[in-house]
């Protein structure tokens, strides 16, 4: 048996350029999943360690459902403090801002430039600093903790950086009273509150003076006695609490964002798996190519007295050996990948991830999982070596195909349960399975189409080179089976990028028709926080404005008849104002309906994801918590859903959400004014003291988009590592295809066949199959978009709705085109310059 295992590294040996093809394709796949390990792992990591040292002792958040500006009712504290278990609450103030360094502010700046400024939001935390310390941790880095009632500051590690500014610094925080002077005194060690990299910290009483609204809080933080669960005390104490706030679990106080980075790492992990079934196929292409090439040397060794699980073991062992070695460069590759994705999702997503560290666990995982997807990729070649008949073999030459049909059946039944394990609210690795099935059913499926696929489409492709391209037509249709392998292995990579183009066409279309529709045509005025009264006043004097509306943005919470709970932003707005200068991207109703819904007030819009989750229909109820407990809203209409508002009430119902001050505008413009010059007038005008965001609608929708396109690059990216390990594949039986038939090429040369007619018979066949697979993929995309499409639906609610990327067609059809061209420049050049005498001679 130690012989048999050391036939197999001779074997790898003896074929280095072939096999490096193999373990390159490999290496390719176990690049992909081991960085999306790390990248996962390392986000993942770094939000739950954010989550735990930042709530310390901390138990259960109370905290005032609806508007961001809203605050709870006095005397909220004492009552939460009298509750059963209670050990010990903590009030704040929390206001979101930003920082103005500098002589001039980031609207200065914009308002010379007529150009958005990339800017950063912090959140002000203004709390008891020394019961914060103790329950949760404020270590001071350097200087010390702003003094109680002073305009001094506390900064993190991430504030410092992102705004250069330190200890001693003079700053301006942009506040609903307007531009407010403050020092910095501290700088936050990385531990406790200090891990939040956005926050900054402040007295309580100064936290309230920023605030303008008095002796108020908006949060409270609570200890529990040891060993008191904090969901179950909620559900104890919400009789006692009342219906009017916000009661949530310390460590779910990231909830929403932890959602979101999941649903990144389920797409990156569905990526990672269709890399692995690429580098697989590749694998067991290669090795049942190298099953057929040495059908007498196994037939051999079968007559020398090999037993067939021994024959079966010499393929195993050769495939999990190369497997064993591409490891090796895959992580290496891998850790670039995951530097790239975490850096990349950092600038994407605003958030820190940390460093990665060595990851030896994803690396022995990615490891295993690369010799097992090697194994079970050969193991069907060794099967079949193994079953040859001994004195079968010995005659059996070794250009001689090995066909294998298709089966209907089998391909038929993998499709469909593929397509239905995907659809609905399914497990990262119920998807993944769902992807690798339907895969699997359209590899079967190939065979079965190749044969009249190919002559249709070697009608074009043949005339690349007249005469000899009749026959590389004619060939792949013979030797279907490695043709078919081949063809399925392109038309994975090929059918994947189109599932993505499709999803990035759906949510660019739908993200389109959301911002259009609630942006209007005007301008976007936004505050960190909120605008004091007044500023509603000094924009409508601006000359070239029109109309405003003013928007008072918050967060909703559904509750439903068993008492679960379901977070929603908010967005209360002026029915009238609102739908003279935009609309809400109806799914059902119009801004007709929702303005005369709006305006009789117990009503809400929906995002149609929402009331899909809800199973809310127009003329429902919905159940919200308000300021004056759950209430009952009739819903007027559902609209699209991408980003932006959410639950849409109107501002009749202003006083339940505590909407008393608005966050932002749409401003209608006057006919024929410029919207540059209003936007720059408008930053001059209110910009230095409330370091407000002015946009057109282009501006905010170009955002948008570079932010989607930005996610979808991840994916792009990945998809283009398995694009490669297709090339390598094709490339890899190529150069197969020349060596077994060197013969035939002698006597192509024999009866004239010049050099270049018989390397463009090579481009022949290698444009017919990639042809061919664009013509698969296109189907088998639609089928994966639908399931890609769903999951979005499912994890991020979206309103997506399919959309075939027509356009992405052509111009992936002629770069399939050209990297086949280069595929086969190697096998081409090799089978031109074969020598007639030496060809004629081959055994």
């Amino acid at each position: 048996m130690r012989s048999l295992n050391a036939l197999a590294r001779r074997s790898l040996a003896r074929r280095k350029a072939r096999y490096a093809l193999t373990a390159s394709g490999i290496a390719l796949g176990v690049a992909v999943l081991f960085g999306v390990l790390v990248a996962s792992d390392a986000m993942t990591s770094s939000l739950d360690r954010i989550v735990h040292q930042s709530r310390g002792e901390v138990d259960v958040q109370v905290g005032v459902p609806g508007s961001f500006d809203g605050t709870l009712p006095a005397g909220t504290e004492q009552r939460v403090a009298a509750l059963p278990d209670v050990v010990r609450t903590i009030g704040e103030v929390g206001l979101r801002t930003s920082i103005v360094t500098g002589e001039r502010s980031l609207a200065e700046l914009e308002a010379d430039t007529g150009s958005l400024v990339d800017d950063e939001f912090v959140i002000v935390l203004g709390t008891d600093l020394a019961a914060k310390h103790d329950l949760v941790g404020l270590p001071a880095a350097d200087g010390r903790l702003p003094e109680r009632g002073a305009a001094e500051l506390a900064i993190t590690d991430g504030v410092a950086r992102d705004y250069d500014i330190g200890v001693g610094d003079e700053v301006k925080l942009a506040t609903p009273r307007g531009s407010f002077p403050m020092a910095v005194v501290g700088l936050l060690a990385d531990r406790g509150a200090g891990v939040v990299p956005d926050f900054v910290y402040t007295s309580l009483e100064t936290g309230q003076q920023l605030l303008g609204k008095g002796d108020v809080l908006n949060g409270i933080n609570v200890v529990l006695a040891d060993g008191v669960d904090p969901d179950d005390w909620i559900d104890d104490q919400r009789d006692g609490i009342g219906e009017s706030l916000l009661l949530q679990p310390a460590d779910e106080s990231a909830q929403g964002f932890r959602t979101f980075i999941t649903s990144v790492n389920t797409a990156l992990t569905l990526t990672s798996a269709i890399a692995l079934f690429v580098g697989g196929f590749l694998v067991f292409l290669t090795f049942s190519l190298a099953v057929a090439e040495r059908v007498r040397d196994h037939g051999t060794l079968r007559a020398l007295g090999a037993q067939p699980r021994q024959v079966r073991r010499v393929v195993v062992v050769e495939a999990v050996v190369l497997g064993g070695i591409a490891s090796i460069g895959g992580l290496l590759l891998g850790y670039v990948i995951a530097i790239g994705v975490v850096g990349l999702s950092e600038s994407l997503f605003g958030f820190e991830a940390g460093s990665i560290g060595m990851p030896l666990t994803q690396a022995v995982l990615s490891v295993v999982v690369a010799l097992a997807v090697s194994a079970v990729a050969a193991w069907v070649p060794a099967r079949r070596a193994a079953a040859l008949s001994p004195v079968v073999a010995m005659r059996v030459s070794a250009a001689e195909g090995t066909d294998r049909s298709g089966r209907p059946v089998l391909a038929t039944v993998l499709l469909v349960l593929g397509t239905v394990l995907g659809l609905g609210d399914r497990s990262t690795a119920v998807r993944s399975v769902a992807v690798i099935v339907v895969l699997l059913g359209a590899v079967l499926a190939v065979p079965l189409v190749l044969g009249p696929l190919a002559r249709v489409v070697g009608r074009a492709t043949r005339r690349l080179a007249p005469g000899v391209g009749a026959i590389a037509v004619l060939h792949l249709v013979k030797e279907r089976s490695r043709s078919a392998y081949t063809l399925a292995l392109v038309m994975v990579v090929l059918g994947m990028l189109i599932a993505v183009g499709a999803t990035n066409a759906a949510m660019s279309r739908t993200l389109d028709d959301v911002v259009r529709r609630q942006s209007g045509s005007g301008l976007q005025v936004l505050a960190p926080n909120a605008f004091d009264p007044e500023v509603e006043g000094v924009l409508a004097g601006i000359p070239g404005v029109d109309t405003l509306t003013p928007l008072r943005l918050g967060q909703a919470e559904l509750v439903d008849d068993e008492d679960s709970t379901e977070n929603a932003f908010l967005a209360v707005i002026e029915p009238d104002s609102y739908f003279e200068i935009a609309g809400l991207p109806w799914i059902d109703g119009d801004d007709a309906q929702g303005r005369e819904g709006l305006r009789r007030g117990g009503t809400v819009a929906l995002p149609q994801p929402t009331a899909r989750r809800l199973n809310a229909e127009v003329g429902d109820e919905v159940a919200v918590r308000t300021l004056d407990g759950v209430r009952r809203f009739e819903v007027i209409g559902t609209y699209a859903y991408i980003q932006g508002y959410g639950l849409v009430a109107g501002e009749v119902d202003a006083d339940l959400f505590g909407a008393t001050r608005a966050n932002g505008f749409l401003v209608g413009l006057d006919d024929g004014a410029d919207p540059t010059a209003v936007r720059k007038a408008v930053l001059a005008e209110i910009g230095p003291t409330y370091d407000a965001t002015v946009s057109t609608t282009e501006q905010t929708l170009e955002d948008a988009r570079a932010q989607l396109q930005g996610f979808f690059g991840i994916g792009y990216a990945m998809l283009g590592i398995a694009g490669v390990v297709g090339v390598l594949g094709l490339a890899n039986t190529l150069v197969v295809s020349v060596l077994t038939r060197s013969r035939e090429i002698g006597i192509l040369r024999t009866t004239g066949a010049r050099r270049r007619r018989v390397a463009g018979m090579v481009l022949v066949e290698a444009a017919t199959l990639v042809s061919a697979a664009v013509l698969l993929a296109a189907p088998l995309g639609a089928v994966l978009a639908f399931g890609i499409i769903d999951a979005q639906r499912a994890t991020l609610g979206f309103t997506l709705e399919f959309t075939y990327p027509w356009a992405l067609l052509p111009p992936l059809a002629i770069t399939t085109l050209v990297l086949a061209a280069l595929a086969a420049l190697v096998p081409a050049r090799r089978a031109a310059r074969l020598e007639i005498v030496e060809t004629l001679r081959f055994d």
